[in-house]
């Protein structure tokens, strides 16, 4: 008896669950699958969540980036076409080492420290938004080992594929440093871009991040850079731009 009270009991909730399915109007229905087919739209970004453990002060850079020259942008596109990352550098200037010692006076470059001999460039190389006009900024290599192992692999478990917009947060949060911690407020607060703070970052106490941002400039021979105005800028780069090299950087 007490089974036969159990499986009525099962029937009756299956049921109830069927018929709640079917309950659904037919247009909710494909707003839902639109929704998710939407994931790649910059309207409706993928999540990524990116561990800076291992690159805090470039996450620190990056976050000047997308704070004071992006207005607070977090919302970016993973570069369409695998051969882009190379193109990006070129374009930026990254590849052209601008922050190792014999490349200073010529470039027009200066470091934050001498460890900081690698160049880090955002967009990042990997986004679609990335090369021509891109912020270039020292750091060193051990972060940049650490952020590139970390990009690679939250583009993979995440889900995050080629062309797809994305929504960017470096976490944990203990590790972020003041313009970070200013990006992932809600809106993102740009008003530390004019104040501009001093801090420690890379080893170095007193730094001011908006000193060591560098734009490629292609006069002259070798090609130099120019130092970025302190304080918000304008969202200038929207789409790749390839830029054809009138003669060797």
């Amino acid at each position: 008896m007490a089974a036969s009270k159990t499986v009525v009991l099962v029937t009756c909730l299956l049921s109830l669950f069927s018929n709640s399915i079917l309950a659904i109007p037919a247009d909710q229905a494909v707003n839902q699958l639109a929704a998710v087919e939407k994931r790649n739209e910059r309207s409706n970004p993928k999540p990524l969540v990116l561990d800076i453990s291992e690159w805090a002060g470039i996450a620190e850079l990056n976050c000047w980036s997308m704070l004071c020259r992006y207005h607070g942008e977090r919302v970016w596109q993973r570069a369409v076409s695998a051969s882009a990352n190379d193109r990006h550098r070129t374009a930026s200037g990254a590849d052209m080492v601008p922050f190792h010692t014999d490349q200073l006076a010529s470039r027009h470059t200066e470091r934050i420290n001498d460890n900081t001999v690698s160049a880090e460039e955002f967009p990042w190389a990997s986004m679609e938004e990335g090369g021509n006009e891109a912020a270039v900024m020292p750091a060193t290599e051990d972060e940049q080992g650490g952020q590139g192992r970390a990009l690679s692999s939250a583009y993979q478990t995440q889900n995050v594929n080629r062309g797809d917009w994305f929504k960017i947060t470096f976490n944990p949060p203990n590790r972020r440093g003041r313009y970070c911690r200013a990006l992932h407020e809600e809106p993102p607060n740009t008003r530390i871009c004019d104040e501009d703070p001093a801090q420690t970052i890379f080893g170095s106490t007193a730094v001011k991040l908006a000193k060591f941002a560098f734009v490629l400039e292609r006069v002259g021979k070798p090609f130099g850079f120019r130092r970025l105005n302190p304080g918000k800028g304008t969202r200038s780069v929207e789409v790749e731009v390839e830029v054809e090299l009138p003669f060797e950087a």
